[in-house]
This record gives structure tokens, C-alpha cells and sequence, in this order.
């Protein structure tokens, strides 16, 4: 009987306040109802988590959209209407989880791609036996020859952009190694936005070859809207955002020192390459650093390396393994295309294995994804 009257004093006081009973919040919406259901939880959460990992804009509105959904399901449970909240709450949770599972083109090999990897080791004075080589390299700042703005949605370079271009190209001619870097804003899709910023770089390239600039002394990559140099939420940031770049690629290892890679110790990294998440293509931007590469074991014949290979650990460790052989396959045989025998060198997957730094961030996931050059 006192159940009974227990169960009538709660029905009773549920009808009176409706959903209105304690106050928490959720998504910035204040919690009004006498029972919130787990999916409010693990969607905070999952958010929460998703926030500690974002660093490209991608990830960022990924979770500006996890956070509007989310209170909207607020709004729309403390209406009561239960069902529809938590479909919306899944939605939430989906959109943080692809923020989480991004999966970035790993960094040119400039000064930005050092920022974030172990701390590199002082650099030797000499490379004597007793003084070894410790490993890669800090790379000097990121230089900028220049920039140039395109109209939205076009890769066609504009007549008041020229005149620069025109005054990079004698400068171009006489020193170094570049890479075109091609960048959208925000608007559209990704896979729409990194095809637009490949032509860009491809344009940029072209105009150049015809100013007299050698195209091998010139990568073109495409980096889609992940790399905004400005706000993509105004039209004056998404104008600056529509660029390409003109880097200044240096080597990673000091030419000046390294001259003898078969009098370093084993195991030493003379070069590192990044890939793309879940492929083994070569990124042009990478070529050039490979040449280099070449060129130094052709001139030391006696040095031998290991190509190994690596990925993050997205998927399968079987699956890991393989690409990552691929990976170092594909450098393998691009040395060897630049006259490196292939005696010389030896393929190694180690798939997940020897992460350079933890793959708890889709960063650092980036950073994973790469083939060292060591000597052995």
C-alpha cells in the first residue's frame, strides 16, 4: 500500500513540474528533468575527448557541430520528447567521433613538420666515431618566398598576382629546391576543396616553368582547407585562406656535416618521409628529399641502409604491417630508380611498432605514418 502511495506522490509531481525538477546543464542548456538518460553522458564525453584532439579546422567544426546537436537534443529532451533527443544525441556523438578519426596528410617536410615530433638531439660538431650522429635532425624556420590569392572557387591565377610571381622567378632560378603549396577555405567539401588546392599549386607551378624557373626544382602539393592561415567564419579570413605558397624546402639532415652515412653508427635515421593515412603513394613534396638522399649514398658506395617502414595504429595490426612494407617499398624503389643499387638496401615493415610519439592524437597519427632512411 505504501508503494502504492509512493508511486501516485511521484506521478502526481511529475504531472505538476512537467520535465522541471533538478538543475544540472548540458551543451550550455540547463538539465530540467527528473531523469536524464546515460547518451547525455557518454555524448559529453566523446565530445570532451574529441576536443583535446583537434588541431585543423576540419576537426574544429566537426565539433561545433557535435555541440550545436547536442543542445538541440537538450532543448528537445527537456520537451519530453525522448526518442527524438537521443537520435539527435547519436548524431552528436558520430560528429565528434569523425572529428576524433580524422586523419590529416602528414606535414611538408619544413620547419612546421618539427614542431611537434620527440626533441630532436643538439647537432654534433663532427661525425667522428666517438662523437655519433644521434638521429633526425631540428630543421631550420619555415621560409616563405611568397603568397598568392585566388578568387572563391577558382584555380586560375588573377593578372594583379603576376607581376609578383614574375619577381620570385629570377630568384627561383638561382637557388634551391621550393614547394608549391595550394590551399583552400572551408567552404565545400573536403574532398572537393583538396582537388581545388592541388590545381592551385599546379597553376602556380606552371606559370613559373614559363618564367624559366626548372620544374624539377619545384613539388606542387595540394593541402585542401586544413592548413587556414585565417578565420574561415568572415569573408576577408576565407579570401586569405584561398592562397598558394611559395616554401622554401630544406633538407632534413645539414648537407654541410653529414657527408659519410656508412661511418655512422647502426640504426642512425639519416631521412624520414611521411604518408598519407591508409596509402603508400609517395607525396611529391618528398621526392626532392629523396634525391638528396640518392645523391649521397651514390657518392658513398659503401654505405648500406635499412628502408623501414611504419604506420599508426588505426585498424589491424596485420593490416599495419603490410602497408607499412609497401611504404618502404615504394622508397626502396624509387632509390633505386635514382641509381642507388639495390643491394644496398634492405625492406623492413614494422607496421605499429616503434611509434616516434604516442598515436593519441590525429597528429601525432600523422607523424607515424612515415619511412626511415637508417643506416645498418
Amino acid at each position: 500500500m505504501k508503494a502504492k502511495i509512493l508511486i501516485a506522490a511521484l506521478c502526481l509531481l511529475f504531472s505538476i513540474t512537467g520535465c522541471k525538477t533538478f538543475q544540472t546543464a548540458y551543451f550550455g542548456v540547463e538539465d530540467k528533468a527528473v531523469y536524464t538518460p546515460p547518451e547525455f553522458a557518454q555524448t559529453v564525453e566523446t565530445v570532451e575527448k574529441a576536443k583535446k584532439d583537434a588541431f585543423v579546422h576540419y576537426q574544429k567544426q566537426k565539433i561545433q557541430s557535435a555541440m550545436a546537436q547536442g543542445k538541440s537534443a537538450s532543448d528537445i529532451y527537456w520537451a519530453c520528447h525522448d526518442v527524438t533527443a537521443k537520435a539527435v544525441l547519436a548524431q552528436a556523438r558520430k560528429s565528434a567521433y569523425q572529428s576524433e578519426m580524422f586523419h590529416p596528410q602528414p606535414p611538408p617536410p619544413t620547419a612546421n613538420s618539427a614542431y611537434s615530433t620527440i626533441p630532436p638531439p643538439e647537432t654534433p660538431d663532427s661525425l667522428r666515431p666517438d662523437a655519433p650522429f644521434a638521429g633526425i635532425k631540428a630543421l631550420p624556420p619555415e621560409l616563405k618566398l611568397g603568397s598568392v590569392g585566388f578568387d572563391f572557387n577558382s584555380a586560375g591565377l588573377k593578372e594583379n598576382e603576376l607581376p609578383a610571381l614574375d619577381k620570385k622567378a629570377p630568384i627561383m632560378i638561382a637557388h634551391t629546391l621550393y614547394e608549391i603549396a595550394g590551399h583552400t577555405d572551408a567552404l565545400g567539401k573536403d574532398s572537393y576543396n583538396q582537388k581545388l588546392s592541388e590545381k592551385r599549386a599546379a597553376n602556380v607551378k606552371k606559370y613559373l616553368t614559363s618564367k624559366g624557373v626548372p620544374e624539377k626544382k619545384m613539388v606542387s602539393t595540394g593541402y585542401g582547407e586544413a592548413s587556414p592561415v585565417a578565420t574561415n567564419s568572415t569573408e576577408a579570413g576565407q579570401a586569405k585562406n584561398r592562397r598558394a605558397e611559395i616554401r622554401v624546402l630544406p633538407p632534413l639532415f645539414p648537407n654541410q656535416t653529414l657527408t659519410d652515412p656508412g661511418a655512422l653508427p647502426a640504426g642512425t635515421t639519416i631521412e624520414l618521409v611521411n604518408f598519407s593515412f591508409g596509402s603508400n603513394r609517395l607525396l611529391p613534396v618528398y621526392e626532392p628529399v629523396l634525391d638528396r638522399v640518392a645523391k649521397l649514398l651514390t657518392k658513398n658506395p659503401g654505405a648500406n641502409m635499412e628502408i623501414a617502414g611504419f604506420a599508426d595504429n588505426t585498424g589491424p595490426a596485420r593490416i599495419n604491417r603490410s602497408i607499412s612494407k609497401k611504404r618502404a617499398k615504394i622508397v626502396f624503389k624509387y632509390l633505386a630508380s635514382k641509381g642507388v643499387k639495390k643491394s644496398r638496401l634492405r625492406i623492413t615493415g614494422y607496421g605499429e611498432k616503434y611509434p616516434l610519439v604516442n598515436n593519441d592524437t590525429a597528429k601525432n597519427r600523422s607523424l607515424n605514418r612515415r619511412v626511415e632512411i637508417r643506416t645498418r
